[in-house]
């Protein structure tokens, strides 16, 4: 699984606020059956939570390639150059033996 990492906690909380605002969050579910939204059904506030790695970075998970596939080139230029990070994978020894996720 991938992930983006940031030297800070405020770039990871600034490059998420970006990744959501982009991806129209919050997001409220859909009836599976009827595909009409239910409100008071799960809701997704955001696209994920920011955390601190053993080494002191900051990261959350990367977007998976099919959505990124779907914005437009101008959209992850602006945040790549906005928000600088690295992408890698996820290692037990991120989290002192634990894998959050």
């Amino acid at each position: 699984m991938e992930y983006y990492v940031f030297n800070t906690e405020q770039e990871a909380i600034e490059a998420e606020a970006y990744i959501s605002a982009v991806g129209n969050y919050p997001r409220t579910g859909n009836n599976a059956k009827t595909g009409t939204p239910e409100p008071d059904k799960q809701k997704a506030e955001r696209w994920a939570i920011p955390k601190q790695r053993q080494d002191g970075k900051w990261i959350f998970q990367r977007i998976p390639e099919a959505i990124r596939a779907q914005y437009p080139q101008a959209v992850k230029d602006a945040f790549n150059a906005t928000y600088p990070h690295v992408v890698e994978e996820l290692t037990a020894e991120w989290f002192s033996g634990e894998l959050n996720q």
